[in-house]
């Protein structure tokens, strides 16, 4: 299995990774990660990476600038100043 039948278990284990080091391992988010929304809620579960491969398959390359552009929309709308601020956000 790989892309979005893993996302909520993907989730699942980096809220569970970022809670047991108190945030000071590098998590990379991986599974289903396919979209800015995707994307949002692994960076703000604990991934301070994000990998994306069956997205690239399916949708093409431009999809990795499509979620980068939505991550800088959401790190604006959240009033961040960097995208570093957002990692593990939703543990606070």
């Amino acid at each position: 299995m790989s892309g979005r039948p893993l996302h909520n278990r993907s989730i699942e284990v980096i809220d569970l990774i970022y809670q047991e080091t108190d945030g000071n391992l590098p998590i990379v988010g991986v599974g289903g990660i396919e979209s800015k929304e995707t994307a949002w809620n692994a960076i703000t579960s604990g991934a301070s990476l994000i990998q994306l491969y069956s997205a690239l398959v399916f949708n093409g390359p431009s999809v990795a600038s499509s979620i980068v552009k939505g991550l800088k929309k959401n790190t604006k709308e959240n009033n961040f100043s960097s995208i570093s601020e957002a990692i593990g956000y939703k543990h606070i």
